[in-house]
């Protein structure tokens, strides 16, 4: 942060990034000032979706797209910390890949902290960021593999990019992943943040693994070091946990009422917590006799249901008057939009379509959301 940048953000804020305010803020500080200003101000209005002081904080592109979201955040710095696992004196914490801070934050509000990343530049904004809300931490630019974990409790969320964007290969990750894995295994305690779109073989060489849940999403899967549990999926917005647990049974056609699970709770393969059975072949609808009452659960009841025939599907909604106001569906290669807009029709009375499989037929139910 030099002084003309300082002076630039003052100057920038407010203004729209259009080439006539751009130069005009330039003839104060410099075309690069200038420049720098209007993209941290572009950057600060995406960050206010991930965190509450985005407007004093500083990022990078790629730092902010692969931040986490401080909710998330304070979860894993509580999870590293608690159940037992107080933090000794002389040891601490270690981010060991802090990128723009966002999980050095949350861990320096729980105690001591090491955070290290191999960009300078995000190793100042993670500085700039811990000021921003309070804090301090030893902030380092070198390679985590290089550290001593034994008396750390250590957060780890590899780079899952490449030249040529993401990737789900392990073996191009940095740092790679075997190491991170070995290491790992030397700390007090650690958590690796990974993708849930990586396969279970993967993912299941910790000693425990979390899906987390975060704005109706399953957001990241974590493997877990030291911890002394199997496989769970939490909820950041309600707190709650629930265990994997497997279906007891499905059907093929639904009952009084489908519910829809959370994505982390399909991922965790939890679907037979809920005492319910499995609706055909869509991993992820239930179904049941009752309403259920459940943080993991959205809720619809049954107003129609047969074969996937859009005539009949139509047919359906006017003799029950009802306008179809959204499609879902799991495993049917459709357009859900498309098809809402043939289906939707001229009643009052708003209803979902729910497609799912059974074998290689079908099915349609007409529903409607119960709060």
């Amino acid at each position: 942060m030099t002084p003309e940048r300082e002076l630039a953000l003052g100057l920038a804020e407010g203004r729209a990034a259009t080439p006539k305010e751009i130069a005009r803020v330039a003839e104060e500080v410099g075309d690069e000032a200038a420049r720098w200003a209007f993209t941290q101000w572009a950057l600060r209005e995406r960050g206010c979706a991930k965190f509450g002081r985005a407007r004093q904080m500083l990022f990078t592109r790629e730092g902010l797209e692969m931040a986490t979201h401080e909710r998330v955040a304070a979860f894993h710095a509580e999870l590293l910390t608690d159940e037992g696992c107080p933090i000794p004196l002389g040891s601490g914490l270690l981010d060991a890949t802090c990128g723009i801070g966002a999980d050095t934050v949350a861990l320096a509000r729980q105690g001591q902290t090491t955070a290290c990343d191999l960009d300078p530049e995000h190793a100042a904004l993670t500085l700039h960021n811990l000021a921003v809300h309070g804090l301090l931490a030893d902030v380092q630019v070198t390679d985590c593999l290089t550290l001593d974990w034994s008396d750390k409790a250590v957060f780890v969320d590899p780079q899952r990019r490449t030249g040529r964007g993401r990737t789900l290969d392990p073996q191009s990750f940095s740092p790679p992943f075997d190491a991170v894995v070995a290491k790992c295994r030397t700390a007090r305690r650690a958590v690796v943040k990974m993708s849930p779109m990586l396969p279970d073989e993967v993912l299941e060489q910790g000693d425990g693994l979390d899906f987390v849940s975060h704005g109706g999403e399953c957001c990241e899967a974590l493997m877990l070091f030291g911890f002394s549990h199997g496989r769970r999926a939490y909820q950041v917005e309600t707190e709650s946990w629930i265990d994997a647990s497997p279906l007891a049974s499905t059907l093929d056609d639904p009952l009084g009422y489908v519910f829809e699970a959370d994505p982390a709770a399909i991922r965790t393969h939890a679907l037979g917590e809920f005492g319910l059975a499995g609706l055909g072949d869509s991993n992820g609808y239930l179904t049941g006799f009752e309403p259920v009452g459940s943080p993991w659960l959205a809720s619809f009841r049954v107003l129609w249901h047969g074969a996937f025939r859009e005539d009949k599907i139509r047919e359906a909604t006017r003799e029950l008057g009802l306008v179809v106001r959204a499609v879902k569906k799991r495993g049917v290669d459709i357009d859900p939009e498309k098809l809402r807009k043939k289906l939707a029709g001229q009643g009052k009375r708003p209803a979902v379509a729910i497609l799912y499989k059974v074998g290689k037929s079908v099915r349609a139910v007409l529903a409607e959301r119960i709060p």
